[in-house]
């Protein structure tokens, strides 16, 4: 018996973009993350790495790869997902968006 395993997973889209979807989740921004990405399965990853650094490798891995081959697992400080209607989603920018702190704190006040 053959077990395969599938690793293009693909959440439906969301209407929100990745920064809308944090605000809206009411979570707490991890300590030590820098930045937010989020993978075609839905899986948001906060970074502590140089922002630039993740914006790179964000557009290097486009959207048929991951960033934790690129940036190094190590550099990944937390996880979260996000689901509507019991599904998890994506954002409309996941391919491009990097949600800094910085923006985070100025769309929640």
């Amino acid at each position: 018996m053959t077990i395969v395993i599938s690793e293009d997973v693909k959440a439906p889209a969301s209407t929100k973009s990745l920064l809308g979807m944090l605000v809206d989740s009411n979570e707490k921004w991890p300590s030590g993350a820098t930045c937010a990405t989020q993978e075609q399965d839905g899986e948001i990853l906060f970074w502590n790495a140089p922002i630039e650094q993740i914006k790179q490798a964000r557009e290097k891995a486009g959207s048929e790869h991951e960033l934790i081959p690129i940036v190094g697992f190590e550099k990944q400080v937390s996880v979260l997902y996000v689901s509507e209607n019991d599904q998890d989603v994506v954002a409309v920018d996941w391919m491009s968006s990097v949600v800094t702190l910085e923006q985070f704190t100025n769309q929640s006040v």
